[in-house]
């Protein structure tokens, strides 16, 4: 399998599950062929160009399927919101003395995310997890004096706990309401 066919079946990869179980075997096949036919009628140079083509193409097919998504669409909305939350909770860090402001806006802010769009739970743990050390190094980077001692960067590394805890609840919630028989009425 030449590289332009390896590189398509990782991007397929990345396709909408239905849209790479009806078309992916297919689309490999014929770009394949494809391949096979400027190889011998053009020579390996014209072959090459076809498979980045290819590349191309499928590559700007699959996002745009991605991002046609529903599921992609929320994610998207939500993701400048969690951006301004990681970037609040990093200020209230770096700024307050105590880390419960901090860790409570954590918790409250991925458990709201993770129940709005569960399927991105490990993103907006991660996002909102990383928060913390990614503020103590802006403020090391900006040779800015936190208004506190810091015992060590890698403590910072121990936001991922509340913001781990705040995807728990924001799972766990969806789930119960999901599961909750309707009310009467």
């Amino acid at each position: 399998m030449s590289l332009a066919l390896a590189l398509q079946a990782a991007l397929l990869r990345l396709a909408p599950r239905a849209f790479r179980e009806r078309f992916g075997p297919e689309l490999l096949d014929v770009a394949e062929r494809v391949l096979a036919d400027e190889r011998r009628e053009r020579g390996p140079a014209a072959a090459l160009l076809a498979g980045a083509r290819q590349v191309v193409d499928l590559a700007c097919n699959v996002l745009r399927l991605q991002l046609g998504s529903p599921t992609m669409r929320t994610t998207l909305l939500l993701l400048p919101l969690a951006l301004l939350a990681a970037a609040g909770t990093g200020w209230l860090d770096t700024h307050a003395e105590e880390v419960q402001p901090a860790v409570l806006l954590l918790v409250v802010t991925t458990a709201v995310l993770c129940f709005v769009d569960p399927r991105r739970a490990w993103l907006w743990w991660l996002l909102l997890g990383l928060s913390i050390p990614g503020a103590h190094l802006w403020m090391r980077a900006v040779d800015a004096a936190l208004p506190y001692t810091m015992d060590g960067f890698a403590g910072t590394f121990l936001a991922l706990l509340p913001a781990g805890v705040g995807a728990l609840l924001g799972l766990g919630s969806r789930r119960m309401v999901r599961a909750s028989p309707p009310s009467p009425g």
